[in-house]
């Protein structure tokens, strides 16, 4: 009379460790669904830029500091090898980098959206 009444239903019974891995996913789904919430319910903090930008102002970029994806100095530029040698890169040390080739560079090529004259390179 103690027998089970389906042989079935104990070789379906969950170990400890299949119940702990259970949990444990359940509360990781659990934890990136709040996170989600938590993210949606902060706003987009970049909307501000985008609305400063629209309306003719020049928002000062944020800040960032990035791990350089090509680590071979050899194919940088020589006055770049200086500022990226600790692999990585910020806003600062990319200005110094990108207005010098902007000089260079921004007279022989408009992308194809006007001509440089019109002020789309000239910082103005």
């Amino acid at each position: 009379m103690n027998e089970p009444t389906d042989p079935l239903a104990e070789s379906h019974r969950r170990s400890p460790l299949g119940w702990a891995l259970m949990t444990a996913s359940l509360a990781l789904v659990f934890g990136l669904l709040g996170l989600l919430v938590y993210k949606v319910a902060q706003g987009n903090p970049g909307k501000g830029l985008v609305v400063a930008i629209q309306a003719g102002k020049k928002p000062a970029a944020p800040e960032f500091r990035l791990k350089v994806l090509w680590p071979h100095t050899e194919t940088w530029p020589i006055s770049a090898r200086a500022s990226l040698a600790d692999g990585y890169v910020s806003l600062s040390e990319l200005r110094v980098l990108v207005h010098p080739l902007r000089a260079r560079g921004a007279e022989a090529c408009s992308f194809g959206r006007g001509a440089p004259s019109e002020g789309r390179f000239s910082g103005a």
